[in-house]
Protein backbone atom coordinates (compact mmCIF):
# COMPACT_ATOMS: atom_id res chain seq x y z
CA UNK A 1 0.00 0.00 0.00
CA UNK A 2 1.47 3.61 -1.15
CA UNK A 3 1.88 6.30 0.92
CA UNK A 4 -1.00 8.05 -0.48
CA UNK A 5 -3.48 5.34 0.40
CA UNK A 6 -2.40 4.64 3.84
CA UNK A 7 -2.78 8.30 4.81
CA UNK A 8 -6.72 8.15 3.75
CA UNK A 9 -7.19 4.94 5.34
CA UNK A 10 -5.93 6.48 8.75
CA UNK A 11 -7.60 9.76 8.04
CA UNK A 12 -11.22 7.62 7.44
CA UNK A 13 -10.99 5.37 10.25
CA UNK A 14 -9.95 8.70 12.77
CA UNK A 15 -13.30 10.46 10.95
CA UNK A 16 -15.36 7.06 11.94
CA UNK A 17 -13.84 6.66 15.33
CA UNK A 18 -14.77 10.57 16.46
CA UNK A 19 -17.74 10.24 14.66
CA UNK A 20 -19.08 7.16 16.68
CA UNK A 21 -17.55 8.90 20.17
CA UNK A 22 -19.13 11.74 19.91
CA UNK A 23 -22.50 10.02 18.87
CA UNK A 24 -22.12 8.21 21.73
CA UNK A 25 -21.60 10.76 23.84
CA UNK A 26 -17.96 10.01 25.02
CA UNK A 27 -16.13 13.39 23.43
CA UNK A 28 -17.95 16.76 22.88
CA UNK A 29 -16.77 18.68 20.16
CA UNK A 30 -15.64 22.47 20.73
CA UNK A 31 -14.77 23.83 17.01
CA UNK A 32 -14.81 27.08 18.36
CA UNK A 33 -11.08 25.82 19.87
CA UNK A 34 -9.81 26.00 16.07
CA UNK A 35 -8.63 29.31 15.35
CA UNK A 36 -8.55 28.82 11.49
CA UNK A 37 -12.07 28.91 9.96
CA UNK A 38 -10.83 26.85 7.07
CA UNK A 39 -9.68 24.55 9.08
CA UNK A 40 -12.86 24.52 11.69
CA UNK A 41 -14.79 23.79 8.48
CA UNK A 42 -13.30 20.91 7.44
CA UNK A 43 -13.51 19.07 11.00
CA UNK A 44 -16.77 19.71 11.63
CA UNK A 45 -17.61 18.55 8.23
CA UNK A 46 -15.49 15.38 8.25
CA UNK A 47 -17.36 14.63 11.96
CA UNK A 48 -20.34 15.14 10.38
CA UNK A 49 -19.19 12.74 7.73
CA UNK A 50 -18.13 10.52 10.67
CA UNK A 51 -20.84 10.22 13.09
CA UNK A 52 -23.52 9.69 9.24
CA UNK A 53 -21.54 6.87 8.60
CA UNK A 54 -21.81 5.32 11.85
CA UNK A 55 -25.76 6.17 12.07
CA UNK A 56 -26.11 4.18 8.72
CA UNK A 57 -23.84 1.38 9.77
CA UNK A 58 -26.48 1.11 12.51
CA UNK A 59 -29.67 0.81 10.66
CA UNK A 60 -27.79 -1.51 8.42
CA UNK A 61 -26.78 -3.96 11.05
CA UNK A 62 -30.20 -3.83 12.59
CA UNK A 63 -32.00 -3.86 9.03
CA UNK A 64 -29.88 -7.71 8.67
CA UNK A 65 -30.71 -8.67 12.68
CA UNK A 66 -34.78 -7.78 11.90
CA UNK A 67 -34.51 -9.62 8.51
CA UNK A 68 -32.39 -12.31 10.34
CA UNK A 69 -34.56 -12.96 13.35
CA UNK A 70 -37.70 -12.61 10.84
Amino acid sequence: MGVISSVVMQLATTVVIIGALKRAGVVKIEEDRINDSTSRMLFIQAVNVGETLVCKGEEIAKDIMGSVRS
